[in-house]
């Protein structure tokens, strides 16, 4: 050891695969990822994985400076706020959804928005872009059941959703939203 700073670590870290993503291997170190297309129905991964365009946002470094900075870049609130009042309104609730979901794809969150279809049972859709083909009690009781087959990574990106979520409407909104949340609710029912 020199000074006060220790030495790194002699051995190798191992990083476990995230059910919804993967691993890649740089040349210093093994980073996971996480989301980018829809998941399997029975949430052991992720469909067409070959198509995923991903962001080095979607990436869950293991270094601490890192891990923050990914961390506040997940839950940063947006530029613009979604506000309930139609005469100055900036941002309808269409542009919302698509500026919500654009975040939580770049940010690897977005499978975790995934529930079963109302319409068929055996297709997974996004409670954003497809919410014609869900209910809320139908979204309750669907994320209550993916909510228990999480890993680690699927825990971390429902709670930084959440709070994403929890930072886009405008603070007279948010007090209604945080009234109308049970604890343990899942950013698919935020």
């Amino acid at each position: 050891m020199s000074g006060n700073i220790p030495d790194p670590p002699t051995s190798s870290m191992t990083i476990d695969k995230p059910i919804m993503g993967g691993l890649t291997i740089c040349p210093t170190e093994i980073v996971a990822w996480t989301g980018g297309v829809q998941p399997y129905i029975d949430w052991t991964g992720l469909t067409n994985v070959k198509a995923i365009k991903r962001s080095p946002n979607c990436s869950r470094p293991t270094k601490s400076s890192d891990q923050s900075r990914n961390w506040n870049y997940r839950t940063a609130a947006p530029l613009i706020l979604f506000k309930k009042d139609g005469k100055d309104l900036d941002l309808d609730l269409y542009s919302y959804g698509v500026n919500v979901l654009a975040h939580l794809e770049l940010t690897g969150m977005d499978s975790i928005m995934y529930v079963k279809s109302l319409r068929d049972d055996t297709k997974m859709v996004n409670v954003i872009k497809e919410f014609e083909q869900v209910t809320l009690s139908h979204v309750l009781d669907e994320s209550d059941y993916y909510k228990n087959k999480f890993d680690s990574y699927d825990q971390d990106n429902d709670t930084t959703a959440c709070l994403y979520l929890k930072s886009t409407p405008d603070p007279s909104l948010l007090k209604e939203l945080d009234l109308s949340q049970e604890p343990g609710d899942s950013a698919a029912v935020t």
